[in-house]
């Protein structure tokens, strides 16, 4: 246990019995030296633990299952939250968020509730698009974080989000590179294919910004012919629309029309009209075509 996590459920258990913190130290500690271990610049001593505890009336057995019941719950929550970004639940996670104990959290927690944070406010409207995107710079570049697979999927989760909100060409060419790299190595229990497929969304459309069609068409028809029905549905008519784009942009209008035919069945499928609508005229654009 890092020093300030313990004083953290210290918290809990002081607030629990409602209890004040003169109460809870006198005779063990002062409350400005309390404060030094609460805040983590002092370690607080097994002796000094023992006799807090047993203040608050706690055993040890009790006060080690409230930490892992605190902190395991609160991690498997965020990284459930997570998953659900990619569904574009922001309202949900932004509810969820407002009733977490920001001051309570450790340092690889505080870094997915950053960038939960960060995203669900953009597509709220409730942060400016270059705030947002010095925030996913900063969190590529994460001091603290301890735990590799949690950083590897946040790194992706920025790189995914910096790619459509970036114009900034020496960012995706830097961007990219990255992606292309992590495509190798991604592993992770229940992120598998579907952040593989986000990533590859992005760098699709990295290409069509850099004006790479061919490249961006390949990677579109190998997503396509992979996904074997497990992408979401919103996904999925996606990568329709982005080979579309790379078909109109190299002129094959013929192969294009036909993808056309198919997106126009998928499309109905959504249950978002303002997001069907923009869909189908895009589509009445491409049926107009000689």
């Amino acid at each position: 246990m890092k020093k300030n996590e313990i004083c953290n459920v210290i918290e809990l258990f002081r607030e629990q019995k409602q209890m004040k913190i003169v109460d809870l130290v006198t005779d063990i500690c002062s409350p400005r030296q309390y404060s030094r271990y609460n805040s983590g610049e002092s370690q607080i001593p097994n002796k000094t633990l023992l006799m807090i505890l047993d203040r608050l009336g706690v055993t040890i057995t009790e006060f080690y299952n409230r930490y892992q019941m605190y902190y395991k719950s609160v991690r498997f929550k965020l990284m459930e939250h997570l998953k659900s970004l990619n569904l574009r639940h922001y309202d949900d996670i932004d509810n969820f968020l407002e009733g977490i104990d920001y001051e309570l959290l450790q340092d690889t927690d505080i870094m997915i509730y950053n960038f939960l944070r960060g995203i669900c406010d953009y597509y709220l409207k409730k942060q400016s698009k270059e705030h947002t995107i010095y925030l996913l710079k900063q969190l590529l570049d994460y001091p603290n974080c301890l735990d590799n697979e949690v950083f590897n999927i946040i790194e992706m989760n920025c790189i995914i989000h910096l790619i459509q909100l970036s114009k900034d060409k020496n960012l995706l060419k830097e961007l990219s590179s990255l992606v292309n790299k992590m495509n190798d190595s991604i592993n992770i229990e229940g992120f598998e294919w579907y952040d593989g497929t986000m990533l590859n969304l992005s760098l699709i459309q990295y290409y069509g910004q850099m004006g790479e069609h061919e490249k961006a068409l390949t990677l579109t028809e190998s997503e396509l012919s992979d996904f074997g029905g497990r992408l979401e549905l919103k996904v999925l008519n996606n990568l329709l629309m982005y080979k579309i784009a790379s078909l109109k942009k190299i002129n094959k209008f013929e192969e294009m029309k036909e993808v056309a035919l198919i997106l126009e069945t998928t499309v109905k499928l959504e249950t978002s009209d303002e997001r069907v609508n923009s869909i189908r005229k895009g589509l009445l654009e491409i049926n107009e075509l000689d």
